[in-house]
């Protein structure tokens, strides 16, 4: 589609309020994407200091791998994730609360001893798992709104 100039002073003021509107805008859009750079710095250290965290649960469990192929995995579920939303930027971003799992009776006769520290293991465990789902997904929404402010 082609664009057809017009040569009059009408056009001419035309295009010198959209010049001004978007010199205007300029700083605000550049401050917009500053900010959202900054948070997904942020939130990348974060996701780093999960993993890291979630690697030292692991290697704290590795001696005890052999035991934990007998741990029942269904004595605990996750019931709900509850969240809120945040606007960073004009953006809503899901924000991780806490989470809320529902845990089997099991009877502590018939079953191993560390059975009940292996729940609270692998609770842990999925707090952590799920956070880093949280962050990873306000990072791909962030990155995403910065792209937009950003776009030439």
């Amino acid at each position: 589609m082609k664009i057809q100039l017009k040569y009059n002073k009408t056009a001419l003021r035309e295009f010198q309020k959209k010049l001004m509107i978007r010199e205007r805008a300029l700083p605000t859009l550049k401050n917009k994407e500053a900010v959202l750079r900054a948070m997904v710095l942020e939130a990348k250290k974060e996701i780093k200091h999960i993993d890291d965290l979630l690697l030292s649960k692991i290697k704290k469990n590795e001696p005890w791998k052999d035991l934990w192929q007998e741990f029942n995995t269904n004595l605990i579920q996750i019931a709900k994730v509850p969240s809120t939303k945040i606007k960073v930027a004009g953006i809503d971003i899901p924000v991780f609360e806490n989470l809320d799992t529902i845990e089997e009776d099991f009877s502590l006769f018939s079953n191993p001893y560390w059975f009940r520290n292996g729940v609270q293991e692998l609770k842990e465990v999925l707090e952590i798992r799920v956070r880093k789902e949280y962050l990873s997904n306000k990072i791909l929404l962030l990155e995403q709104a910065r792209k937009k402010a950003h776009k030439k």
